[in-house]
């Protein structure tokens, strides 16, 4: 073997099922696979968008198993089905929301994700793909995220890119934040927590044994912790705690080595906000705005006072419509709606949902949309126990939709049931490889 093949075969090894096609196309295929994380960076092609699912897994996926999957098709739409119906209460009882309220949400838009992600999972279980390919991509998206974020400032501070009319966003006290090419840098932050926690947790999964995979997992995981520090968005970094967690959780045999790395990230953390003082400050408001809003007699508008302003009118009102909900998705709407209840903050009117999954659930579905989400998100933590990747997926997934929409945003659910279902498909290549040993 000479010495690129060798190195392909230690950073990307590929494997080749009789039943799965020619070799190029198997390789091709594995490579559409692992551009998962190119979701969430809008500067990546099919970036920031349902793309990747909708352009490219749903056409091409397809094509392959017509083709090369058809002993095979029938068993592994059994196990994706298995998989998959743990979304069904969220997707249908949204279906039925959506049926009763004339809600401007296209309901096909969201429940074909849900198709998508069959077809997704079928493929990389046809094509046996594995947690390392799938770590490795990460590590990959990781570096790339770091590209797209210098990109991204270089056209934010270069006037000849003025003219392109990328769009920029800024703190309050006029910081500029990363948004991976123009793109809402709440959504570029989750993807690089999502990416961070893939990388920090592939370092101790034991199929990582090659020392230089394991550099450049750790340097992907480090690099786009940097990056989602200069988005400026403090609510992806509420999923450090379960991350924390994990880490100690999985790490019963090297628990001092990796616990080590967890502390690592923490001081690369702490000196990046004791250098940066604005960020300092902004972590520090949040604390002072939830202060400020329970205590001042009079309102304060900031980030973190208008969400709960948003999520106390969402409650107040929810009793008017316990079961079903308003079927309203943005608070402009609903202050109309409830004209005789206290005036809201102008800028709080302008937001454009309520920030929040569950609260966008109870304005828009009530207790079924809400029992739908909650019933959706405990089956896929019970489902996933056994594959500590799949879990920080979903629990990275549960802390951002505290501070904004996940399941109701287009990118941000593509990249969580995109993530969740190549995992769970390489966890049950292996599973299905250790019963099944004479078969591989």
């Amino acid at each position: 073997m000479n010495g690129s093949s060798r190195s392909l075969a230690n950073f990307f090894p590929l494997y080749y099922p009789s039943t799965a096609g020619p070799k190029w196309l198997v390789r091709l295929m594995i490579v559409f696979l692992c551009c998962y994380p190119f979701i969430g960076a809008r500067f990546l092609p099919l970036g920031d968008s349902g793309r990747f699912l909708s352009v490219l897994i749903a056409p091409v996926g397809l094509l392959y198993l017509v083709f090369f999957a058809r002993t095979t098709v029938f068993t592994l739409f059994l196990d994706a089905t298995k998989r998959l119906w743990v979304w069904l209460p969220f997707f249908l009882s949204f279906g039925i929301i959506s049926w009763i309220h004339p809600y401007h949400y296209n309901w096909g838009q969201l429940f074909q994700k849900f198709i998508f992600a069959f077809i997704l999972y079928t493929c990389a279980r046809q094509l046996q793909i594995k947690h390392l390919q799938l770590i490795i991509a990460a590590a990959v998206g990781a570096w790339l995220y770091f590209l797209c974020a210098l990109l991204d400032a270089w056209t934010f501070y270069n006037p000849e890119f003025l003219q392109l009319q990328i769009p920029r966003h800024l703190t309050e006290n006029g910081l500029y934040r990363v948004g991976g090419g123009g793109g809402n840098p709440i959504h570029f932050a989750d993807a690089c927590m999502w990416l961070t926690g893939i990388c920090a947790l592939g370092l101790s999964h034991h199929c990582v044994k090659n020392p230089r995979i394991k550099l450049a997992v750790l340097s992907g995981a480090i690099i786009v912790f940097l990056v989602a520090l200069a988005t400026q968005s403090r609510g992806a970094l509420l999923a450090l705690l379960p991350l924390f967690v994990l880490l100690v959780v999985q790490t019963k045999t090297q628990y001092r080595k990796y616990i080590a790395f967890a502390v690592f990230l923490s001081l690369i953390a702490a000196f990046i906000l004791a250098t940066q003082t604005e960020f300092f400050h902004r972590i520090k408001r949040v604390f002072y705005d939830l202060y400020y809003y329970l205590t001042e007699p009079h309102f304060i508008i900031s980030s973190v006072s208008a969400r709960i302003e948003m999520w106390r009118f969402t409650i107040t009102t929810w009793q008017d419509n316990l079961l079903l909900g308003s079927g309203i998705s943005n608070i402009k709407d609903l202050i109309q709606a409830y004209p005789s209840t206290t005036p809201l903050h102008p800028s709080i009117l302008m937001q454009p949902h309520f920030h929040n999954d569950w609260m966008q659930s109870i304005s828009i579905g009530g207790l079924l949309l809400l029992t739908g989400l909650f019933s959706t998100f405990a089956l896929l933590l019970i489902q996933s126990r056994k594959d500590i990747i799949s879990i920080w997926i979903i629990l990275a997934g549960l802390c951002f939709g505290l501070s904004d929409l996940i399941l109701y945003q287009n990118t941000m659910l593509t990249f969580l049931i995109s993530a969740w279902a190549l995992f769970s498909a390489s966890y049950d290549n292996q599973k299905h490889t250790a019963l099944h040993p004479d078969h591989h």
